[in-house]
């Protein structure tokens, strides 16, 4: 995500990533290897919550994502 951020602030590409743009996000320790949409990563960013840990990794997404939360539960 710290790409995609980048990405959009430096104008290093003419087309910077949209909403349907896949990503392949593979992770080290165990090794998994996922592929996503910003579309599916901002659902995600914008959802309810379960715990205050929860909160702050979606909180750090949607800054990363340079997204602001919508009308989600938890701000209720």
């Amino acid at each position: 995500m710290l790409a995609v951020s980048v990405f959009r602030k430096a104008g290093w590409v003419e087309e910077v990533p949209g909403l349907a743009s896949r990503l392949e996000i593979e992770v080290r320790e165990p090794a998994v290897k996922h592929t996503v949409t910003l579309a599916q990563l901002q659902r995600w960013a914008n959802g309810a919550t379960k715990s205050p840990a929860e909160r702050v990794k979606r909180e750090r997404m949607r800054q990363l994502l340079g997204v602001h939360e919508s009308n989600s539960a938890d701000e209720r």
